[in-house]
């Protein structure tokens, strides 16, 4: 080994970054927040209102996931909630991104 250089080491220095969306945990929803939602669906889907809805909900005596009673503004944000979360999964997950290497260096320790 050549003693000028007695000591030193040399490094190729670089950068790879990478971002995903699909590492993130989906939480899923429970049984009985599933079952709610289902029933909802389909209530509104064969035509009825959102008060019409919450009315059947609390005849039936089923709660909301707090234990209150249903009201339209609720099964509402129940049907706009799994909507925007649905899209939110769909879209924001299936982006690929490229992936960014910084340029080489060299450096000298």
């Amino acid at each position: 080994m050549n003693s000028e250089y007695a000591g030193y080491r040399n490094y190729l220095c670089f950068t790879v970054t990478k971002q995903l969306n699909n590492l993130h945990h989906i939480q899923k929803y429970s049984d009985r927040q599933q079952e709610t939602h289902d029933l909802i669906s389909s209530l509104h889907s064969n035509g009825l209102g959102y008060r019409k809805i919450a009315q059947y909900l609390n005849e039936q005596g089923i709660k909301t996931e707090r234990g209150n009673i249903w009201k339209n503004t609720n099964v509402y944000s129940v049907l706009k909630r799994f909507k925007q979360r649905q899209s939110r999964i769909n879209d924001v997950r299936e982006i690929n991104y490229e992936v960014d290497v910084s340029s080489m260096r060299v450096e000298y320790l």
